[in-house]
């Protein structure tokens, strides 16, 4: 689970990777750049809109699964089965997938070629709004079953992909402080006659620990997922204006899931020992010459 976390947010910004080149000069400047960037934008943004959401998931996937060990430990001692973790994580995408698709086709852009064909600027408008009226005459009505269908489909998405997922992996994480306080103290009551000052000490301190990480993946989680959702929402429901400060919200939002991704990583990947030890492990099998040389470099440094 893990790994496809880290997959999902690193594919994120993969995906966002174009958008922001577009802010810099050689890039926005380039006619190639611009006009592979506005035929494929749309499409880049919902691949990464699929990556967001199922890192979401993932992450509400963890969250149960470290409830569960705290909640019953001998889960723990289970054999691990390879196809229980594929099925698992090929659900999440293919959920996530066909929960995002609409982002595929809800706009619709034109290259509009300037200054004697030597500009092109992209518009890209909604494709649930009657563009023939905009200056697009060649584009057909949209049907009502298409309007209802986008509609329902962003709400779904901010409500099933953030906004709910968000609230339970928070009680999920809270109901793991709880379980994980009330075992300790269970064992401290039991053990008191036997345990040591010292070994009440490392209960306590691995206690303290496991509630800052806690408190520190709900508070990121929340802070950097839900102000996107939130926008969304207001732009289909409340205002659908585009303006300048609309803009610059929908930015800050970007910024603020982009910065979340990161910190997944850190939070659950980096903080989990089986997986930095697999990571070392693959690391080692696949740069074994670089390791090598690492070792080597250390030897020499050592004898000087």
């Amino acid at each position: 689970l893990l790994a496809a976390l880290a997959f999902s947010d690193m594919a994120v910004f993969f995906f966002m990777l174009p958008t922001c080149f577009a802010a810099f000069s050689p890039f926005y400047s380039s006619m190639t750049f611009r006009i592979i960037f506005g035929s494929s934008k749309i499409h880049l943004a919902a691949v990464a809109n699929w990556f967001s959401c199922a890192a979401i998931w993932i992450v509400l996937a963890v969250s149960i699964e470290r409830l569960l060990i705290i909640k019953f430990p001998f889960r723990s001692l289970r054999v691990y089965h390879t196809i229980e973790s594929v099925l698992l994580i090929g659900g999440i995408f293919l959920s996530t997938l066909i929960l995002t698709s609409y982002h595929h086709f809800s706009y619709k852009c034109t290259l509009i070629w300037l200054c004697n064909m030597t500009q092109v600027h992209v518009h890209c408008l909604p494709a649930i709004w009657n563009l023939s009226k905009l200056g697009f005459p060649n584009e057909p009505l949209p049907t009502d079953s298409f309007i209802t269908y986008v509609n329902l489909s962003t709400i779904a998405n901010a409500l099933l992909g953030v906004i709910i997922p968000v609230f339970v992996v928070a009680v999920l994480n809270i109901s793991l402080i709880r379980s994980l306080h009330q075992r300790n103290t269970q064992e401290l009551v039991i053990k008191s006659t036997s345990v040591s000052t010292n070994g009440i000490s490392s209960v306590h301190e691995q206690e303290r620990k496991m509630t800052i990480t806690v408190v520190a993946i709900i508070s990121c989680f929340t802070i950097t997922q839900m102000p996107s959702a939130l926008l969304f929402l207001y732009e289909k429901l409340i205002n659908d204006a585009k303006t300048q400060a609309f803009a610059t919200v929908s930015s800050i939002t970007n910024f603020l899931v982009l910065t979340g991704k990161m910190l997944n990583v850190v939070l659950f990947c980096l903080t989990s020992i089986s997986f930095r030890y697999r990571y070392y492990y693959y690391y080692r099998l696949i740069c074994p010459y670089f390791f090598q040389f690492k070792i080597l470099t250390r030897e020499v440094i050592i004898i000087t």
